[in-house]
């Protein structure tokens, strides 16, 4: 499933970083838009692999006006269930 959003970014958090049980390195970074609407407007995305946040959000500052396209998807860990909005492009919106 594909998804988008548009918002302004309010927040860009800094980058985290990890080894997964197979011992492989890994890093997501995490942002944050503001989309206006009335119930719920904050989300925050994650961006996934070095190069997808080299890629998608280093070229990304705090006010600007973006379109996210996400997939939403969810993992569950001893019985409980954890949701990923994950990214795969941020375009700045030109007005």
């Amino acid at each position: 499933m594909s998804l988008e959003a548009t918002g302004v970014i309010t927040e860009i958090m800094k980058v985290q970083k990890g080894k997964s049980n197979d011992g492989k390195q890994w890093e997501k970074q995490e942002f944050l838009i503001d989309t206006g609407d009335k119930y719920n407007p904050i989300i925050c995305f994650q961006v996934f692999g070095k190069q997808n946040i080299s890629d998608l959000l280093s070229a990304r500052e705090i006010d600007d006006k973006v379109t996210v396209k996400f997939n939403l998807g969810s993992k569950e860990h001893e019985g409980k269930y954890y949701h990923n909005v994950s990214a795969w492009s941020i375009k700045k919106v030109v007005e």
